[in-house]
């Protein structure tokens, strides 16, 4: 326990020597003294996909520490976090496995400290997490801490009034004045440079805010400038607003007076003395407990103060300007409400005298309307008219076609590929046709059974009918009509004419006749 109290000291002196590297950065206005000392892995928190998970996890550290348990054990800080965490989970379950995997990477990241209960510890073998106690580390506390103002913003926008704080600045001034009025006198007391550092660095912080309050004062009257609003609001804005501002700077320019006033006191010779003297006190009391009073004081730094708030609070300082300039817009805002009022006041007279001339009018008899009034009344704004020249009599030219002129998207096609054909196939096909054909025949042309029919004989009823008529003329007849002998059939000529009719289709053609049983066929594709 010893060599760790050794070594926290250590690491306070550490810690303490970068402090003071700091503070000289920012001394010599160096811009990378704000990010030297500052632990990057805060930027994963927020990026990774787990992250509600870690910033709840650390929130309850933060709870904790609140609630003066600096500390807690593992399993006090599983308990805190588990149902929360639950609702969180897609499966509804938070297992304490997954939880000291979360705690391990926020390890990792140096965003926590762990420490060992020694009580707890059952020997060097023993490696249960129960054993363990977590601690935030500064910079994760300072960050929990602005996320939590920046969720309060979002709810509701927070900030002093600025006539609050120049009260508060006015305070500090007077009990400053008081402090250093004993400081290296009789009636000294212990702890006064304290408090004369620690006024002057609290001059500092609120002059800060004094102008931060200032500037985001002005930008949200710009933000009501360019914002539209109801007419009916109009008037009360402009009374609200007048008597505001007016009151606002008032009370500013008043307390000023009184803060220039005690400011003047600051700037003398022996004030200048007893702060330094304040100075050199403070830091042989820093050095005599380094571990405990970490914070320094730039000798430079807070000697310039009161001639940096003398030029502040000055006339025709920046004080005077920030006020001006929200005078400047409260004047624009004023104007430019004098001109909405009074264009909705020429709007609504406009409005008047057209519903009084539509009275007047609607008491007219039917001869009496103005009808030609009436209907440039109701015209479109917009005028149709035809370009082309016409009369009563004289049609004007049709107009062109329009011809597209821009590209065209077209598509390229593609040649047929050539079919891969086959004997087999060529026979296949011829095959299926001459079965289809000798059912025809046998359905349409023969009757019983008939071995010769005149082709006129046959019950033809549509147009596919006569197609096969056509079909079986070309087998019979075409190559000495072997195909049609091959199945059982011939096809003979007689002298002649015949006509088939098909529904409301004709065929006319020479006399034919079918013949079938031809080498022994049995009208089917052999």
């Amino acid at each position: 326990m010893l060599a760790n109290d050794d070594s926290d000291h250590q690491g306070d002196l550490n810690e303490q020597h970068a402090v003071d590297l700091d503070t000289d950065r920012f001394a010599h206005g160096t811009a990378a003294g704000l990010i030297l000392q500052r632990n990057r892995d805060l930027g994963n928190l927020l990026t990774a996909e787990r992250a509600v998970f870690y910033v709840q996890i650390l929130h309850s550290l933060l709870q904790f520490r609140r609630a003066h348990e600096l500390e807690p054990l593992h399993e006090d800080l599983f308990d805190e976090v588990q149902r929360e965490q639950a609702d969180l989970s897609a499966d509804s379950e938070y297992s304490s496995a997954q939880y000291a995997i979360d705690v391990r990477q926020l390890l990792e990241w140096k965003l926590i400290e762990e420490r060992i209960e020694l009580e707890r510890l059952r020997g060097y073998q023993d490696t249960r997490r129960k054993k363990y106690r977590y601690r935030l580390k500064a910079e994760t506390r300072a960050f929990l801490e602005w996320l939590e103002e920046r969720a309060r913003d979002d709810l509701e926008e927070s900030g002093s009034d600025t006539r609050n704080l120049l009260e508060s600045v006015l305070s500090s001034l007077r009990e400053l004045n008081r402090v250093l009025y004993r400081v290296g006198t009789k009636r000294a007391e212990n702890g006064d440079a304290r408090r004369v550092l620690h006024q002057l660095t609290s001059l500092d912080e609120l002059t800060h805010t004094v102008t931060s309050n200032l500037v985001s004062f002005n930008e949200r009257m710009y933000g009501f400038l360019m914002a539209d609003f109801a007419v009916a609001e109009a008037r009360q804005i402009l009374d609200d607003l007048q008597v505001f501002v007016d009151e606002f700077l008032r009370q500013i320019h008043r307390l000023r007076d009184e803060v220039m006033e005690t400011l003047r006191r600051l700037g003398s010779e022996q004030a200048q003395a007893k702060i330094r003297h304040s100075m050199v006190e403070m830091e042989v009391e820093r050095k005599k407990s380094a571990h405990l009073l970490r914070r320094t004081y730039n000798e430079e730094q807070v000697a310039s103060v009161p001639r940096q708030l003398l030029e502040y609070y000055r006339e025709e300082g920046q004080l005077d300007l920030l006020c001006r300039r929200i005078s400047r817009t409260a004047k624009q805002i004023w104007h430019r409400l004098y001109l909405r009022l009074r264009e909705r006041e020429r709007r609504s007279h406009r409005l008047e005298d057209l519903r009084l001339r539509i009275s007047e009018i609607a008491t007219f008899e039917s001869d009496q309307v103005p009808h030609s009034f009436l209907l440039e009344l109701i015209a479109p704004a917009q005028l149709a008219s035809d370009p082309n020249y016409w009369t009563a009599r004289e049609k004007a030219t049709p107009p062109a076609p329009r011809r597209y002129q821009g590209r065209q998207n077209e598509v390229a096609i593609e040649p047929l590929r050539c079919k891969q054909r086959s004997p087999q196939t060529a026979r296949a096909l011829e095959k299926e046709q001459l079965a289809r054909l000798v059912a025809w025949l046998n359905e349409q042309v023969f009757v019983g059974s008939e071995q010769t029919v005149r082709l006129a004989a046959g019950r033809f009823a549509e147009f596919d009918d006569l197609a096969s008529v056509l079909q079986l003329i070309k087998t019979g007849m075409l190559g000495k009509g072997k195909k049609l002998i091959n199945v059982g059939y011939s096809l003979a000529e007689l002298d002649g004419r015949d006509q088939l009719e098909a529904g409301r289709y004709q065929l006319e053609l020479d006399a034919l006749e079918v013949t079938r049983g031809e080498k022994g066929g049995n009208g089917h594709p052999g």
